[in-house]
């Protein structure tokens, strides 16, 4: 372990002259500077009292390094040592590394042969398996089938019972001695019956397809009575529609010519309001103002020509404003009465009120 040539590790190794001399040197330097400033100034302190005194402090200085000398090798001592330790410790970890690390190795190459043989084995655990389910579903084939043969056997044994008391000795028409003449009978008979179903079948089909025929043409005659049916129905709801929108062109027609009326009779009742108002406002009004003048009281007529018509209108526009006009005026009027009434009201409550403080 180095230091710094300026470091305090460098100052504690050296020797004591050497760490001493020109420190000492300074020191000394001052303390002649200082007992000559005491020589001087003070009579009392003497030079051999402040040499004895400068030695006390240089010892205590040198206890003081001994001690920090003494504390530095320990502090060496306890360095270097526990440098061995860890080079002890580092040493035996590398080689705790490497068996662990071949350990490692080991357990990994173990794994992936483990990892090997579970997929071999699983995949052979599937196939048995698979192969178990396909065995299960032939057994259960197998059981449904010796089931279904069992009850065959049932069957067929009663059967076989009923045959051998055909061909019992003392049976009534006992025409056979062995159970197989019974079935070649039996199959002679079915032969028979099949050739009889076989006729038949064909007889029916023959009356079948003679029977599709006759319903061929009963259905094409049907379709052609349907399809003039149809037509005829086509014709007469044709006419119907026709009649129809006969019927609604009347009706419009009505009603146009109603609303027409209707229309006609409501423009006479506005027309005559509206002279009525006129006349009522007009014989209303006051001396020196005069209404506007009515077309009808000057022409007269009815007003149903076009060239009385813009006439009339404007006329009645004259007369409906001449009309709000007035009703304007009259409720200034009525409002103006109002308020006359009220101040005539608080100018007498005012009075009553003079009265009565003078009566007091």
């Amino acid at each position: 372990m180095s230091a710094a040539p300026n470091s305090p590790q460098t100052f504690l190794t050296e020797t004591q002259d050497q760490a001493f001399d020109a420190p000492f040197e300074d020191l000394f330097a001052e303390d002649v500077g200082e007992l000559e400033a005491l020589v001087a100034g003070v009579t009392q302190t003497t030079q051999s009292t402040l040499l004895l005194k400068k030695r006390k402090e240089m010892r205590e200085v040198d206890d003081a390094l001994d001690f920090m000398k003494e504390e530095f090798r320990k502090r060496m001592d306890a360095v270097s040592e526990r440098q061995v330790e860890f080079e002890k410790r580092k040493k035996e970890m590398k080689e705790s590394v490497t068996k662990f690390e071949k350990f490692i190795k080991e357990n990994e190459s173990k794994r992936k042969r483990a990892a090997v043989k579970e997929a071999t084995e699983r995949k052979a655990r599937e196939g048995y398996m698979v192969e178990e389910k396909e065995k299960r579903e032939r057994l259960s084939e197998f059981v449904n089938e010796s089931k279904t043969a069992e009850d065959n056997l049932r069957v067929l044994l009663r059967y076989q019972s009923y045959l051998e008391s055909v061909i019992a000795p003392g049976s009534n028409d006992n025409d056979f001695e062995d159970i197989s003449e019974v079935l070649s009978r039996h199959q002679t008979l079915l032969a028979a019956n099949n050739d009889l179903q076989r006729h038949q079948s064909n007889g029916n089909k023959d009356f079948d397809t003679e029977r599709t025929k006759n319903s061929q043409m009963l259905e094409k005659a049907q379709n052609d009575i349907l399809v003039f049916n149809s037509k005829i129905h086509e014709s007469q709801k044709l006419n119907e529609n026709l009649k129809k929108d006969a019927s609604a062109a009347s009706a419009d027609i009505e009603m146009k010519e109603d609303t027409k009326r209707n229309r006609k009779r409501e423009l006479g009742q506005v027309v005559m309001s509206i002279k009525n108002l006129h006349s009522r406002c007009a014989a209303s009004l006051p001396a020196g103002k005069s209404a506007p003048p009515n077309p009808y009281d000057e022409k007269g007529g009815d007003g149903t020509t076009a060239e009385r018509l813009e006439e009339v209108t404007k006329y009645l526009r004259e007369a409906l404003k001449y009309v709000a006009e007035r009703v304007n005026d009259l409720r200034k009027i009525k409002k103006e009465y109002k308020k006359k009434k009220l101040d005539d009201a608080a100018t007498k409550t005012e009075e009553k009120a003079g009265e009565a403080e003078f009566m007091e």
